[in-house]
């Protein structure tokens, strides 16, 4: 069970943008190392990328964002405007290959998908996910107090770690 319990806010928090590898790479590390201190490595995961509907490809990942409640920052890497990505996503996958961490967020297995369709030269690993979309709908902690307000990464986090999700 997570039973960590913390002070947060449901208020949205305000995202951090990283545009070179150097800076992205260093908040990575940072963030990685805030996540390793707590008792339940809960990390919030999303991605965007431009879609196109008349029969044309979808674009390449282009931001990949990440969020807990260790940090009051959401982590927005714009991988688009980065020109040399290979350390940048080495540190990803090495991230994503952290068994301990539990990685949530809406249609999450589909991000991981795309992400290693667009860069199959690096191993993600299997990280251990867990989709709030449908979850929390059939467990019902997708209540009034997160509904109305933005389903941020960390508001996200917050919201399950408070009621204690279980995962294996």
């Amino acid at each position: 069970h997570l039973t960590h319990q913390t002070h947060f806010s449901l208020r949205s928090p305000d995202p951090q943008y990283y545009v070179t590898s150097d800076s992205a790479i260093a908040a990575l590390i940072l963030f990685e190392e805030k996540v390793k201190e707590m008792d339940n490595k809960v990390v919030s995961f999303d991605m965007e990328w431009s879609s196109y509907y008349d029969g044309t490809p979808p674009s390449q990942t282009a931001i990949i964002g990440f969020g807990s409640l260790c940090v009051d920052k959401v982590l927005m890497i714009h991988l688009a405007k980065i020109r040399h990505k290979t350390e940048l996503l080495n540190h990803l996958a090495r991230l994503f290959r952290n068994k301990q961490i539990l990685f949530v967020g809406f249609n999450i297995a589909g991000d991981l998908t795309k992400l290693r369709k667009d860069f199959p030269e690096f191993d993600f690993g299997v990280p251990r996910l867990r989709d709030l979309g449908w979850w929390n709908i059939y467990r019902g902690l997708l209540n009034f107090s997160i509904r109305g307000k933005r389903r941020s990464a960390k508001n996200l986090a917050a919201a399950n770690t408070r009621k204690n999700l279980r995962y294996p």
